[in-house]
């Protein structure tokens, strides 16, 4: 697979993932309609301004992004049923789809809301098949007995992902029967010509 996924840290997830359903504060558009952020070409992550205070100003490692609120695909797909999960079988929890008008680099962010089986500790691994293949990355997380955690991936970048339909799928596989996925979540924002 040519595109790398790269996971970056957490507070820029939130701020991608708040901008794909469009829930933060800190994201708002400035008064032209325009979000302004610094895409850092070394590691891959993104800041946004906040909208007060102008545009930032991007370091020379950095290349500044701007872009009209409602013009970036973005999706969000939710799995709200309870989902049992058998031994060691992958799961669809979540999809989610994207059309792309050009070549984009996408931002992806998934959690799953999970239960532990009934006794002893349970191995839970989340994943993210991109246009129906596995990427490398998996998430795994230990579950304790009849508990609930919330269990992130982390942000996933896709590079240069071109123009067309596009789908990501969030899977869970436990190693043990018994545990559940009580809600999940992967949404996605694409940037253009990020790459």
């Amino acid at each position: 697979m040519k595109r790398a996924l790269a996971i970056t840290t957490m507070a820029v997830g939130v701020a991608i993932g708040a901008t794909a359903v469009g829930v933060a504060s800190a994201v708002t558009p400035d008064s032209t309609g325009t979000i302004h952020t610094c895409y850092d070409n070394t590691t891959g992550g993104l800041r946004v301004s906040d909208p007060g205070n102008g545009p930032p100003a991007c370091a020379n490692t950095e290349t500044p992004l701007s872009w009209q609120s409602g013009d970036l695909p973005h999706d969000v797909g939710e799995t709200t049923t309870t989902v049992s999960l058998p031994a060691k079988t992958w799961v669809d929890l979540a999809t989610l789809n994207l059309t792309l008008n050009s070549t984009s680099d996408v931002w992806l962010d998934a959690t799953a809301n999970a239960q532990g089986a009934r006794k002893g500790t349970t191995q839970l691994q989340l994943r993210v098949l991109e246009d129906g293949v596995p990427e490398t990355d998996t998430t795994l997380a230990t579950l304790v007995a009849n508990a609930f955690s919330s269990v992130p991936t982390g942000l996933l970048k896709c590079n240069g992902m071109p123009a067309g339909q596009h789908t990501w799928t969030l899977q869970a596989r436990a190693n043990v029967a018994g545990a559940t996925i009580v809600h999940s979540t992967l949404g996605g924002l694409a940037l253009p010509g990020s790459s």
